[in-house]
């Protein structure tokens, strides 16, 4: 799921509509969006240059994720949300600095007016739980 393609697949979308609050074509959109920030991250590539100069890099990055740096710097709805790092923290499931398309497309979701207000209730308390009980 989530690979480095165009097009998602029509069993991921399946699987993403029974896991999230969207549609077929609201997963799509996300994707495309999603694609577009991986490809603007130009961070990414500056660190994977850094860490190859520095004879540190073990395994490269992958292309299908995006920086926390890059979204929280060029995505309007961060730049103003006061809980941005920590939304960012709680909705990437690695707990690294990047995010990949799940995280994204899960926080996308629970984030829409479609999401339950269970779900939304469950997501805002994992975020204000900073101690992670």
């Amino acid at each position: 799921m989530g690979n480095a393609s165009d097009k998602l697949k029509n069993d991921d979308i399946e699987v993403y509509e029974d896991l999230t609050f969207f549609s077929k074509s609201e997963i799509e959109a996300c994707y495309a969006k999603f694609k577009k920030l991986v490809k603007e991250d130009t961070m990414i590539q500056q660190q994977q240059q850094q860490q190859i100069e520095e004879g540190m890099q073990q395994l490269p990055v992958p292309r299908t994720t995006v920086s926390h740096e890059y979204l929280l710097n060029h995505v309007p709805e961060f730049r103003v949300n006061p809980f941005k790092h920590r939304l960012l923290q709680v909705f990437t499931h690695s707990g690294g600095d990047f995010m990949e398309f799940e995280d994204y497309l899960n926080m996308m979701s629970v984030l829409s007016p479609s999401a339950s207000a269970l779900a939304k209730a469950r997501w805002a308390f994992k975020v204000y739980d900073t101690q992670n009980k």
